[in-house]
């Protein structure tokens, strides 16, 4: 909570207060108040009192989990698109090239195609993310951030995802970077370790998100492009298997759901370029791999580049379909648990 928010909760305590310590006495004495003056005054101190203690916040954010979690209301799916007026093609995009708006034309496809519908919105990074049941970072590597002091953002979003929100990275080491718009440039998130030369690097390990997770994760270099075969219930989308040029995964966990066959890399080594991971009572989907051209060394002209777009053009079919299938998961859930319920009556 902000100090501006503290200064005018406090004001609003003194205020209620003070209404009620002079009406009171009018009421109880034969210098008798009007019912309209009274009720008004009555109201507007209770109304003051219960925003200084967070009551009205409380009972608005319980009533927006209630209607996002309630199946008898359209899903809604928040897209983060801009930050402080900030024009969202100046935002850069890390290790992806799929623009924030065609997320939304992908998830729509995705739920036509399931016969599911969904109401899609690209949001500002400083709007409330509690009453979406999906958000997604369409940046990457890249979170955008308010400022990087309090790193509002950031912290919002965590918890988001532990009151039950669903996050979903498409792309790359999720929380890397972060978008600074007050110097309107990438800031690095992940914390910097020197050696005794001076010389940085810098450990995924410690990335923001993933240190929260408590996710390991690896850089394999250039790979070649090889099919995965995925797990069953994930095999609906039309494939049993999908085309990936791997960039960067993930060691396999006991809170960690791969939607791949899991990817031994050493024998006691198990990891994932695609998974679903919980956290508190919400989940993630997290893809590691990237989404457009690898930059080429200048140093090397003759060097290939190797365009990831092409080669995991199947992650813009699956991410899509799995966060409709995950979403409405959770629906039929809810239904079965109530037909039990029904059927115990």
């Amino acid at each position: 909570m902000s100090n501006n928010e503290n200064l005018w909760k406090s004001l609003a305590a003194v205020i209620g207060a003070t209404i009620l310590s002079v009406i009171g006495p009018k009421v109880i004495s034969t210098e008798q108040l009007t019912w309209s003056k009274w009720s008004i005054s009555f109201f507007i101190a209770v109304l003051l009192l219960l925003y200084s203690f967070n009551f009205i916040e409380r009972f608005w954010l319980k009533l927006v989990i209630f209607i996002r979690k309630n199946r008898n209301f359209c899903p809604k799916i928040g897209i983060i698109y801009s930050v402080s007026n900030i024009e969202p093609s100046n935002i850069p995009l890390v290790w992806t090239d799929v623009a924030p708006e065609c997320w939304g034309s992908l998830v729509r496809n995705a739920a036509e195609t399931a016969n599911k519908k969904i109401i899609v919105k690209l949001i500002d990074a400083k709007s409330s993310f509690d009453s979406f049941n999906v958000i997604i970072n369409p940046y990457g590597g890249n979170l955008p951030e308010l400022n990087l002091v309090t790193f509002p953002v950031y912290n919002k979003l965590l918890d988001y995802i532990k009151k039950g929100g669903f996050f979903v990275n498409i792309a790359d080491i999720p929380t890397y970077w972060s978008f600074n718009p007050l110097i309107n440039r990438l800031v690095d998130r992940t914390p910097a370790v020197y050696d005794i030369h001076g010389a940085v690097s810098r450990h995924f390990q410690r990335t923001p998100l993933l240190e929260e997770l408590a996710l390991s994760a690896y850089n394999l270099g250039e790979q070649n492009k090889n099919k995965f075969k995925l797990v069953g219930r994930y095999s609906g989308y039309g494939e049993k298997e999908i085309s990936l040029r791997l960039s960067r995964c993930v060691k396999l966990e006991s809170h960690i759901e791969s939607v791949t066959l899991p990817i031994k890399l050493q024998p006691n080594l198990e990891v994932s370029p695609l998974f679903f991971c919980n956290y508190g009572d919400g989940l993630c989907l997290i893809s590691m791999s990237w989404l457009d051209r690898e930059k080429c060394d200048k140093n090397y002209p003759d060097k290939k580049c190797i365009d990831y777009g092409a080669d995991n053009n199947d992650l813009k079919k699956i991410i899509p379909y799995l966060i409709v299938q995950k979403l409405f998961e959770k629906y039929n859930k809810a239904n079965a648990a109530d037909a039990k319920c029904r059927a115990a009556d």
